[in-house]
């Protein structure tokens, strides 16, 4: 024998007596830590033993119907809470789905004993989270349920008699699919899955081995996972009638052009937005802590109260479930918002002419700027008759009016000796075509746009910030929902801000002018306030 065989024989007797030691581990620590809670012993596997006890009939069979049977005879290790005869009762053997959920719901992977158990938390094969819990006076329940004998250990894990079975409780997403009188808001949301490729799946190391595909839905990537058992939520479900009316509201408010989606777009962004904000993180009911509540989406609603209603709600697995009879939220502070438009920020496309722009910070001013910021517009012609003028974009207006906003941050704010104001003038400026025409402005990037109309001259204060009333009750006819706002999630949106706001220096050249007002700018932000 040469000497790598004698090392092969020497590493497997070394293999060998690992595995015996660890072996005689495994017992020493099974008598150590389970000989004190362990009622019974057998050598079966777990559906050999269920097999064997009369009283656990059902459970069986309901084992075989659902292919159980069979994964509970290997050699992989799980714990089964085994509901006797009596508490399945009504239990329908031919109904496969049944069967499935509560098969799996007595079933968790790995051996779960009583030792030391007081408040566990427990993944059970659905995916549903069970409470198992000791008692006073070693009483132990699963989800309530009392175990009738406690660990029973067999070849492949564990086992618990129960004199009850664990109901199977539905999750939101599940309830969704079959509560009565919301057939309009399950319409919708079903309406929303794709079936979307599975990368993880169809591909391994890069090279794609199959197209397997998988079901997706934008309410619970977006919204909320209201399908898994890890998170809780508070669920608002609108009725029928409830859905109707509020759908009949909103709707005009989201017309849109055809060249940006037309009447699918409408319906489209109509019904995203009376869904986005349905749902709440956490079991909510009355009383509650506080009066303000956010959505999953964000949005902040200050009348919590009134949203959430006094009656029981429905009792789920990851959350509750209210069925509402109206919306509460209100327009104002979900799909009806102001529009802020803050002048430092130039994402949407602001442009000049004639000027040159710089941020300027208000910290430490004693102005109260929103967001701490705002632009500064220094003139690059003295010239009288230099048109200078900042295009403000305004993206999101909706199919309504709006009382329209400029404010302005005094030349004070740097300079407290100036006696300077600004003499101002605007235009609201639009494009709903996408043709260019020979009287068209630029409005940043966005596209050409041409004036609409043109107010009036205002003068600011020289000390204080100014909110100018630009526009009162001017009506958009179009919606215009653009790209790059949380907003536009799963909606219809255009590549184009088609509305804008023109804000033109109309100080003159002459000495009293320069004397009186300044030649430059400066803007805090655009504001849109809409007007039910």
């Amino acid at each position: 024998m040469n000497m790598k065989s004698i090392l092969s024989l020497k590493s497997l007797f070394l293999l060998m007596a690992s595995v015996f030691m660890l072996v005689a581990c495994d017992n020493e620590l099974w008598d150590e830590h389970y000989s004190d809670e362990v009622t019974e012993r057998s050598e079966l596997t777990i559906y050999e033993y269920i097999k064997a006890r009369p009283e656990l009939s059902t459970f069986a069979q309901a084992l075989e119907k659902t292919g159980y049977d069979k994964i509970l005879s290997e050699d992989f290790t799980y714990t089964v809470w085994a509901p006797d005869n009596e508490s399945l009762a009504a239990l329908d053997l031919n109904d496969a789905a049944q069967l499935n959920r509560i098969v799996k719901n007595h079933i968790a992977r790995f051996t779960h004993t009583t030792s030391r158990v007081t408040d566990q938390s427990l993944l059970m094969l659905n995916g549903k989270i069970l409470d198992f819990k000791r008692l006073p006076g070693n009483v132990f329940t699963l989800q309530g349920k009392e175990l009738k004998q406690a660990d029973i250990a067999v070849r492949n894990g564990m086992i618990h008699l129960m004199k009850q079975h664990v109901p199977y409780v539905l999750n939101i997403w599940e309830y969704i699919a079959v509560a009565e009188g919301i057939d309009s808001l399950r319409n919708y949301i079903n309406s929303l899955t794709r079936l979307e490729l599975d990368y993880d799946a169809s591909y391994v190391e890069g090279v794609l081995v199959d197209s397997v595909f998988k079901e997706s839905n934008r309410v619970l990537t977006l919204l909320a996972e209201l399908n898994t058992e890890d998170s809780t939520y508070t669920a608002l479900l609108p009725t029928d009638a409830a859905w109707d009316d509020r759908l009949a509201k909103v709707f005009p408010y989201f017309k849109t052009l055809e060249i940006d989606g037309g009447e699918l777009a409408q319906a489209t962004n109509a019904r995203w937005m009376m869904v986005r904000d349905l749902f709440y993180r956490g079991r909510l009911s009355q009383p509650l802590e506080k009066d303000s509540l956010e959505s999953t989406a964000g949005t902040l609603f200050t009348n919590a109260k009134q949203l959430i209603p006094t009656a029981n709600p429905e009792q789920l697995s990851n959350g509750y479930g209210y069925i509402v009879p109206a919306y509460g939220q209100k327009p104002e502070e979900t799909w009806l918002k102001p529009i802020r438009i803050e002048a430092e920020t130039g994402f949407y496309g602001r442009s000049a002419n004639l000027f040159e722009l710089a941020t300027y910070s208000s910290l430490g001013t004693g102005f109260d700027v929103s967001g701490n910021y705002y632009i500064n517009a220094t003139a690059q012609s003295t010239q009288s008759n230099a048109r200078m003028s900042i295009n403000f974009p305004l993206p999101n207006t909706l199919a309504t009016k709006y009382n329209i906003y400029c404010v302005f941050v005094p030349v004070a704010i740097t300079d407290t000796a100036s006696t300077k104001a600004f003499k101002v003038k605007f235009s609201i400026n639009y494009n709903y075509t996408d043709e260019a025409k020979n009287d068209s402005v630029w409005i940043g990037n966005t596209g050409f746009v041409r004036t609409h109309t043109q107010a009036k001259q205002f003068i600011t204060d020289k000390k204080e910030i100014t909110k100018v009333l630009v526009a009162e009750n001017y009506e958009f006819p179009w919606s215009n929902i653009v790209s790059g706002t949380s907003l536009n999630e799963n909606m219809f949106y255009s590549d184009k801000v088609r509305v804008g706001l023109r804000v033109e220096n109309a100080a003159g050249s002459t000495a009293l002018e320069r004397l009186n007002f300044s030649r430059d700018l400066r803007i805090d932000c655009i504001i849109l306030e809409p007007v039910e």
